[in-house]
Parts: C-alpha cells; structure tokens; sequence
C-alpha cells in the first residue's frame, strides 16, 4: 500500500483496499487505506464511509475518529464532523489536530468565542490552528513547533 500512496497511484490502491476489505472485513486498517484511496480520488462520500467503518472497528484510536472528522468537514457535515471530534478528545483530550478540527467546526457554525477558546488551547501548548480564526475555509491539520517531514500528513 506504501507504495501505491508514494505513487499517488490512488485507483490501484482503491482497488487493493477494496478486496483487502473484503477478505478481511473487520479490519481498521483496511478500511483507513480504502478511505485514504477513496479521499485522494476526491470520493469524499465513499471515503467517510470507509473512514467510519474503520473507527467503529478500532474505537480507541483517535486518528480514525480524527479522519472522519476531517473528512465529514469537507462534506459540510458539522454535527457528524463535531462528533468524531468529541470522540477522538475523549480518547485524548490534548489531541491538537482533533482540537483544531472542533474549532473549525464551531468556527463554521458561527460559534466564534468557542471557536478562538479551541485554538487558544491549542497555542497554549504551542501549536496553532492555520484556519480556525482567520475565516478560511480550508480543513486544519494541526502545526506544532516540532519539524515534520515535507509531504507528512498529520491524518495518516
């Protein structure tokens, strides 16, 4: 699957995904790499699905909770993107990336004293929310002072 994503091969991977799903149904991982396919064809319905399917299966990690809050935001889907949210900070309320999708959820809900008290938070720990106060209209992954390796994403 690396290198199929390294390839950005995406509709190979789709492919592998989906037949790894169905030979191994109640398996996260498969179902994170189908909707990591699905999301870089920009399939964001099928992706959420995937992406869903994996956190109901791996309840307690905060990163498959972290992507279907990402994704259901690219969809305008706030209350099901603020849930995943609220999952992945009960898993780990320090989360700065689960933290900074909650501030642009409720930045987006016109909840904006909410929304500047999230990304407070998060600064406050030294990260940032590029997005969660200054109106655009992007999906924010979380930036901390640690270097991260160019073309990293914090939802993988």
């Amino acid at each position: 699957m690396q290198q199929l994503k390294d390839a950005a091969n995406w509709n190979v991977l789709v492919l592998y995904a989906s037949k790894w799903t169905r030979d191994e149904p109640n398996n996260a991982a498969a179902w994170k790499e189908l909707s990591i396919g699905y999301e870089n064809l920009r399939q964001f319905d099928d992706a959420v699905v995937a992406a869903t399917k994996a956190a109901e299966l791996s309840p307690t990690e905060a990163l498959l909770w972290r992507n279907v809050g990402h994704l259901n935001v690219t969809l305008d889907r706030l209350p099901e993107a603020a849930s995943a949210f609220d999952r992945a900070l009960a898993i780990s309320n320090a989360d700065a990336d689960a933290l900074c999708g909650a501030a642009l959820v409720a930045q987006r809900s016109g909840q904006m004293k909410e929304a500047d008290a999230i990304a407070r938070q998060v600064k406050s720990t030294g990260g940032t929310c590029p997005g969660a106060s200054d109106g655009e209209s992007v999906t924010v992954a979380a930036r901390t002072a640690a270097p991260t390796k160019p073309g990293s994403s914090a939802r993988r």
